[in-house]
């Protein structure tokens, strides 16, 4: 009996210290959800949003139709990493402010928008658009097909493959870092 109560006492204390776990979250229509806490998977379809606030962190986000995801974290440290894959499909827009996108994936018609913070690596497919006003990337982006990437603010490097470049008025240096 005695042994009952220390392996209980044992498996509330291990559910107490592991915290909280967030489930995964399925946003369908024009819903919209304030992300602050840790999820795996994070999936947008049609027109819905999402913001991550405060130190949210997603791991595998899918955007879909005319999804929009926003990364508000302002004034944290570009260092921190908010999803560390991204893949948006369709017209779907990907907002970054301040933290870092490690790899993100921009298909279709899908727009990436680069305010501050960082991408750590890029890659924009068919018609899709990256607008860089300010910020890094890190190690590449990459665009292919007929993809525009239009430069106005601080990147640090940029690997160029057959794309149309609106303007590179930010740019200091053109490669990917070996």
């Amino acid at each position: 009996m005695k042994a009952r109560y220390i392996l209980l006492a044992v498996v509330v204390m291990m559910m107490v210290l592991a915290g909280p776990a967030q489930a995964d979250f399925v946003l369908t229509g024009s819903e919209h959800k304030n992300v602050y806490a840790d999820h795996k998977y994070g999936t947008l379809f049609d027109s819905s949003t999402a913001d991550m606030i405060e130190d949210a962190t997603i791991e595998n986000a899918y955007l879909n139709g005319e999804s929009r995801l926003r990364e508000l974290d302002y004034g944290r440290s570009m260092y921190n990493f908010s999803v560390s894959h991204l893949y948006s499909y369709d017209s779907s827009t990907v907002e970054i402010y301040s933290r870092t996108m490690y790899n993100l994936y921009a298909y279709d018609n899908s727009s990436i928008n680069l305010f501050g913070g960082r991408i750590q690596q890029g890659y924009a497919y068919n018609t899709s658009a990256v607008n860089i006003t300010n910020g890094k990337v890190d190690s590449c982006l990459y665009a292919y097909n007929t993809s525009t990437v239009d430069v106005s603010g601080g990147v640090r490097t940029l690997m160029m493959v057959p794309m149309h470049v609106k303007d590179l008025s930010g740019m200091r240096q053109v490669g990917c870092k070996g």
